[in-house]
């Protein structure tokens, strides 16, 4: 037999995976289904093998360079004359081993699997499959085969219960923690919803399972897979990282680099609402900072945010960004770390309640040579109605974000996209001080006379409005 070459990285940490069930994937072209057929392989020596191999829809496994096609193609690489039959999708090797395919979508699903066994199940994209299929086909892994019964699930990022399972392996970005990714942690459902815990004893001692439901008790991990990992596929096809950078940013975020955030659905605020620009905004009329503080620093809580921007004429620039969950004093540190290294700003914006109130005092009090102005917001003046101006506002204000700080405009534009009238977002400290910036630039445009618009100063403009202006050469 032909020797098979497993890629170092995600295709070997997925082939010398222990655990009973593991989550692989995150990016495409990661090599996840390949992953798949090499774990098929590597145990075809067994005649008692037995593999259910799990499509959503049929023609998803026989379409061009589909499983099935993969799956023949390999065996006739290693030279294994394999029986096949197309119409139940089997494929039986030599020894006696047995793949079948299945798919979701079949009519009489649970009842033809009813009674089947199966050392290995493999479900690929599972983000396709329902999470009551999941837990079905987990009761469907029994077998006399040498190994011990496993499941594989290959996945693309996604909402939904294989995000709620491998929640702990992100971080608050909801970008895969490499350190974390192949780590076992333990896995038991409690009330039909997934746990996880490092330990097992974590069980009795947290949940009170009883000793003799312990022996149930899984293993399981999330491996992420990277397209930079798969030096075969970028040999044939180098393009391929290319064609995944020609997607939308939040897009191009979750299936080039794996991140499982929420892609904006109704959002108030589009992608296109946004202009780039390269090189940092000379001679503008204003650079200013907006601050929205967090009234603590429990994890649960919001960020505090700290924006840098520009204005020249009707258009606003985002130049720089600080955002963090921080103890009051190191909260403060990093507000005037965050300035001073913004030191060509004139003015500092925060809101002046509660904490924001008491930093504003303790920034005035460490640095001389910058105005801090507080943004008084009514009573009744509510988060909507804001993001209602900055919308109004996008009609006549042009608003770029930085090209060469790709980080601070992803962040940026996660929040802004996501951010929804019904306020059911995750997050909003990032919209809050944009709103702050473009409401301050809107309304100086407004007041701006129209007969004199190729003359007016917008800086002494927004100076009417309670700021001071600084000349930049």
């Amino acid at each position: 037999m032909s020797r098979l070459i497993v890629q170092p990285g995600f295709q070997e940490s997925v082939f010398n995976c222990k655990a009973d069930i593991a989550i692989v994937g995150g990016a495409m072209g990661a090599g996840k289904s390949y992953a798949l057929i090499l774990e098929v392989i590597k145990n075809i020596e067994d005649p008692y093998f037995r593999c259910g191999i799990f499509r959503k829809n049929r023609q998803n496994i026989l379409c061009p360079g589909g499983l099935w096609e993969e799956m023949l193609s390999v065996a006739e690489y290693c030279r294994l004359k394999v029986k096949t039959n197309r119409h139940e999708l089997k494929i039986t090797f030599p020894s006696g081993a047995v793949v079948q395919f299945g798919h979701a979508n079949h009519p009489n699903f649970k009842q033809y699997l009813k009674g089947t066994q199966y050392t290995a199940i493999f479900i690929d994209e599972g983000d396709e499959f329902d999470e009551e299929i999941f837990k079905f086909l987990i009761a469907r892994l029994r077998s006399m085969a040498k190994i011990k019964p496993y499941m594989r699930i290959t996945t693309n990022p996604s909402e939904g219960w294989i995000k709620r399972m491998i929640k702990p392996y992100l971080n608050e970005e909801e970008y895969p923690i490499s350190e974390l990714c192949g780590k076992v942690k333990y896995l038991y459902f409690i009330n039909n919803e997934p746990i996880l815990k490092d330990k097992k004893e974590d069980f009795l001692k947290d949940h009170g399972l009883a000793k003799e439901d312990m022996e149930y008790i899984r293993t399981f991990t999330f491996i992420a897979g990277s397209v930079n990992e798969n030096k075969k596929l970028l040999e044939n096809n180098p393009e391929y990282i290319a064609n995944l950078k020609t997607l939308s940013d939040h897009e191009r975020d979750r299936y080039l680099y794996g991140w499982w955030g929420e892609l904006p659905k109704d959002g108030m605020f589009k992608e296109n609402d946004f202009s780039i620009y390269t090189g940092f905004p000379e001679r503008a009329d204003r650079y200013i900072i907006t601050i929205d503080t967090a009234l603590k620093a429990s994890s649960h809580n919001d960020y505090t945010v700290a924006t840098c921007w520009a204005f020249k004429k009707n258009k606003l620039y985002l130049i720089d960004m600080l955002r963090g969950k921080w103890s009051y004093t190191s909260m403060k540190e990093h507000m005037v770390a965050f300035i001073e290294a913004n030191d060509y700003v004139d003015s500092v914006y925060v809101e002046d309640i509660q904490t924001g109130a008491v930093l504003l005092d303790d920034l005035r009090n460490s640095i001389k040579n910058i105005r801090f102005r507080s943004i008084h917001r009514e009573v009744r003046e509510s988060k909507l109605k804001r993001a209602q101006g900055a919308l109004a506002n996008l009609g006549h204000v042009k608003v770029f974000l930085p090209l060469d700080a790709e980080k601070i405009r992803k962040i940026f534009l996660k929040e802004l996209c996501a951010f929804s009238a019904d306020m059911g977002h995750a997050n909003d400290d990032i919209a809050d001080t944009f709103f702050d910036a473009i409401n301050l630039l809107g309304k100086a445009v407004r007041k701006r006379p129209k007969e004199k618009t190729e003359t007016m100063n917008l800086s002494q403009t927004i100076e009417n409005m309670g700021s001071r202006s600084r000349v930049f050469s």
